[in-house]
């Protein structure tokens, strides 16, 4: 199905407006089932600062990020993207790219240094897309699992 865009609309999203961003969020992470598990992760997260972001285009929600602020020790301040992902069937529409430009305004009107993004060693297309919008791969990033809880 090819889609075309309209004005694209972001807003920083409520618990009553992330609902509508269900479906997107779950085509990137499959394990938010529902609505429970999606309001109770976002008054957890809020409560740690995330900001949620949505984009619509002509009312229709297409794209989804997630971000929050960090500073070190050295006092270096940054944006970290925890989340973005764009409706499938708006994917290679720029969307994305637009997002990210969203994303470095926000950064920059707090004064942030860096923007730091994690994307699964497996998300090859994702790389390729980060690259193509000036974001180069700056560090190896490793995880262990601790206990059998998600």
């Amino acid at each position: 199905m090819s889609q075309s865009l309209s004005l694209l609309e972001f807003k920083e999203l409520d618990q009553n407006s992330i609902l509508n961003y269900l479906p997107i969020i779950q085509e990137l992470l499959p394990f938010v089932k529902n609505q429970y598990i999606l309001l109770e992760n976002f008054k957890l997260l809020s409560s740690w600062g995330r900001v949620f972001i949505g984009v619509e285009n002509s009312g229709l929600p297409v794209a989804f990020c997630q971000i929050h602020l960090d500073q070190n020790l050295e006092g270096l301040k940054s944006l970290i993207v925890d989340e973005l992902v764009v409706s499938k069937e708006f994917r290679s529409l720029g969307i994305g790219s637009e997002v990210l430009k969203y994303v470095e305004d926000y950064a920059r009107q707090r004064e942030l240094l860096i923007i730091d993004i994690s994307s699964s060693i497996k998300r090859k297309l994702a790389h390729k897309f980060y690259k193509k919008n000036n974001y180069t791969k700056s560090y190896f990033g490793f995880d262990k699992r601790v206990t059998s809880v998600r």
